[in-house]
This record gives structure tokens, C-alpha cells and sequence, in this order.
């Protein structure tokens, strides 16, 4: 048993959609959510920045005395996690693989034959090439279509949730999906998981939308069980939150979309995270 806190790390508020998760799926831990609000997107930057500015997160993350680092974001998993890994003294468990278990495992149980799905994600996810060599590895011989929406998030932020706008912006970048049919769609950016329904009306209830987020925190658990890192406390659940920066948009997302009973956001300076 162990009644440290769980880390959990984010290059923006994107990542929030996976804290939600995993309060519900983990009760009576601590949780210390880290997001590099100031510095995002990471989607935009190149692989040394990526690896860089995540490298510092995680080092002041490990330093909070945690007891696993969750990687709740697909850019710093896809680019950033075998890294980090390397450096870190703590466990470190990333959404990669769980997102790519929510493809198969729904093919399993369902028994459908997936032949072609898409992936949607920042430009730095996609140009990885993460999310699809998993899936080639755990066996998917389909094809795989991949969009980057890098709008997707900017707009999220500022609270637009307007059908017209969301149709006419997935239109831009998911017209090619739509037109070759494919049959599933794996989100992999944690923010677009809250653009389910926008995602599942643009292609007419047709395509298996992937969350990958609930596998995800059902995995974190799995594993802290097979660690026995699980706390032996009965206290109430604590989250506390952390940020970089732009404490407004972070504050104005959180209240937007989330109803979770989390301390007030603080700040991290990023001149204390320089390594």
C-alpha cells in the first residue's frame, strides 16, 4: 500500500478530460494534476522542445513525492515517453497503449471487422507515428487514415461549443475520413474526447467515435493494484492543480466542462522548471 499522491501530467487542459476519469475510477487517492498551460499546444512544436519542456514537468511532478507519473497526454506519450521513462525514478504509464486497446478491444467484443478507422490528433501525435505503429503491433492490418486539427483545441478553450462552428471545422479536416468511410474514429488528444457528439453527428451516426480515456484510467488502476501502490487510506479524495501559466483559461475550462472538487489552481513558474 501506498498513500502517496499520483502525478499526473499534461502539456495543456486537454488533460483534464483524463483527471475526471480517473477520480471516478480511483476513489480516495491524491491526485496533482501539472499542465503547461503557458507553453501549449505542444501539438505545434518540434520533437526537442517536446522533450524538453516535458522532461521539466515531470521532473517538478517526481519532486511532489508521487508515486506513479501519469502521462495524460497523447503528444508527450507519443514523442516524449520512452524519455522520460529513462529519467524518472517513479513508474510512468501513458495513454498510447490504452488508446489503441479501445480500438481492439471493441472489434473483439463486437466482433466487427474494423477495415478502415482514422485517428485525429495534434500535428506532433500524428507525425510520431505512435498511435499507428501500436496498432500494427497489437495486430490491426486495416487501414488507417490520420487527420492533425490543430484548431480543435484553441476553440475548445475559449468555451465554443456551437454546432455550425464544429461542423464546418471538422468538415475542413475530416471530410477525407468521412468520404472513405471509415468505420471508427480513435481520438487521440484527450481535449477531443469532449467532442463526441459533434464527432458522431458529422459522420451520421455511421463511425465507432474511440474515448480512449475510461480504458485508460481502468488500466491506471490495474496497475497500481499489481504494484500494490494503492493507498490503504479512507480519507477523502484530494486533487490539487497545477499550472504553468494562463491560470484564466485554465480556470474558465476546468468550470466549463468539469464538476470536480479540486483545490484552486496554482502556479509554477517556468524559470523553476529549467534543467
Amino acid at each position: 500500500m501506498d498513500s502517496r499522491p499520483i502525478g499526473v501530467l499534461s502539456s495543456g487542459v486537454g488533460g483534464l478530460t483524463v483527471l475526471e476519469e480517473l477520480v471516478t475510477a480511483i476513489p480516495n487517492e491524491k491526485f496533482i494534476f501539472f499542465a503547461d498551460a503557458l507553453r501549449v499546444p505542444y501539438g505545434n512544436k518540434s520533437t526537442s522542445e517536446i522533450i524538453e519542456y516535458s522532461l521539466q514537468l515531470a521532473l517538478w511532478i517526481e519532486k511532489q513525492n508521487v508515486k506513479l507519473v501519469v502521462i495524460s497526454c497523447n503528444t508527450i506519450a507519443s514523442v516524449a515517453e520512452s524519455f522520460l521513462r529513462s529519467k524518472l525514478k517513479v513508474p510512468v504509464i501513458s495513454i498510447v497503449d490504452s488508446a489503441v486497446s479501445t480500438v481492439l478491444l471493441w472489434s473483439n467484443l463486437t466482433g466487427e471487422d474494423l477495415k478502415r478507422i482514422g485517428i485525429v490528433a495534434s500535428i506532433a501525435t500524428i507525425s510520431s507515428g505512435a498511435h499507428e505503429s501500436a496498432l500494427r503491433t497489437d495486430g490491426y492490418s486495416g487501414e488507417i487514415m490520420t487527420a492533425a486539427c490543430p484548431l480543435f483545441l484553441p476553440i475548445l478553450k475559449s468555451g465554443v461549443m456551437d454546432k455550425g462552428i464544429w461542423q464546418a471545422m471538422m468538415d475542413y479536416y475530416l471530410a477525407p475520413m468521412r468520404d472513405n468511410m471509415v468505420q471508427g474514429v480513435l481520438l487521440a488528444s484527450t481535449g477531443f474526447t469532449l467532442l463526441s457528439e459533434f464527432l458522431h453527428e458529422f459522420f451520421d451516426g455511421k463511425v465507432q467515435i474511440f474515448n480512449p480515456n475510461p480504458i485508460f484510467a481502468k488500466d491506471v488502476l490495474a496497475f497500481l493494484e499489481s504494484n500494490d501502490l494503492r493507498t490503504n487510506s479512507n480519507e477523502n479524495q484530494q486533487i490539487e492543480l497545477y499550472t504553468t501559466g494562463a491560470v484564466q483559461t485554465f480556470d474558465f475550462f476546468f468550470h466549463r466542462y468539469f464538476d470536480m472538487n479540486a483545490n484552486s489552481v496554482k502556479v509554477v513558474e517556468v524559470s523553476s522548471l529549467l534543467v
